[in-house]
């Protein structure tokens, strides 16, 4: 998918970026060849050199793979029994596309192995913006990244600002709701009583989230 030069890379990152809500700096093609952090590193030197990327963002991403090593990276294998479906194409040819739900299924279950804290949190999602389909649109960003998401479902009421309410201060406070919080973040957020919602922490999606659509791309680039 993406084979001219340039496009895959692009669509690789968009996908990745908005499925897991986190930016993906960069995309590196392997052939035949060990994984090699150091090799990374050059390569952010190279683009800073040559042009195509500033001195000051190679440097940012020099430092992040300063603090990770093999022992910590995790492999995750798209193929045709996991996130990968061919379809037929007008011409008669076969073509493989990633599959969204497959890719999802697949990224959750591989989080919620390697982040426990996550999945222990239950999240409810509960659209109050009155437009159809929000709660589910922004109910996978929590659950892909390794949250139990017990409930997505519409309220009658209506409200302008999208929330996300705690149980409690510690938990708000805590590594994996750090996290959530992230996952969201022009949300407003609070601590209140998410007992109604039989959830440790509650995402009220408010009219706003319109808006977030429409700028999701350019928050991912920043």
């Amino acid at each position: 998918m993406g084979k001219v030069d340039g496009v895959g890379d692009k669509l690789l990152k968009d996908s990745l970026g908005f499925t897991l809500g986190s930016p993906i700096e960069d995309v590196f093609w392997y052939k035949g060849e060990n994984f090699s952090i150091k090799n990374l590193q050059w390569q952010q030197i190279k683009m800073a050199i040559t042009g195509k990327k500033s001195v000051y963002r190679a440097m940012k991403v020099i430092g992040w793979l300063q603090k990770t090593s093999l022992a910590n990276v995790e492999t995750i294998k798209l193929d045709r029994t996991s996130a990968i479906t061919e379809k037929t194409e007008a011409d008669g040819s076969l073509r493989s596309y990633v599959e969204p739900v497959l890719l999802d299924a697949l990224l959750q279950k591989k989080i919620m192995t390697i982040w426990p804290e996550a999945a222990e949190i239950q999240v409810g999602v509960i659209n109050v913006s009155q437009q159809s389909l929000m709660a589910a649109k922004w109910s996978r960003l929590a659950r892909v990244n390794g949250f139990d998401v017990v409930s997505v479902t519409d309220a009658p009421t209506e409200n302008d600002r999208t929330k996300l309410i705690f149980k409690n201060e510690e938990l708000k406070k805590s590594e994996a709701g750090k996290v959530l919080a992230k996952l969201y973040p022009l949300a407003l957020v609070e601590v209140g009583d998410t007992a109604i919602y039989r959830a440790d922490a509650v995402i009220l999606i408010g009219i706003d989230s319109w808006q977030w659509l429409m700028d999701r791309q350019a928050y991912l680039r920043d």
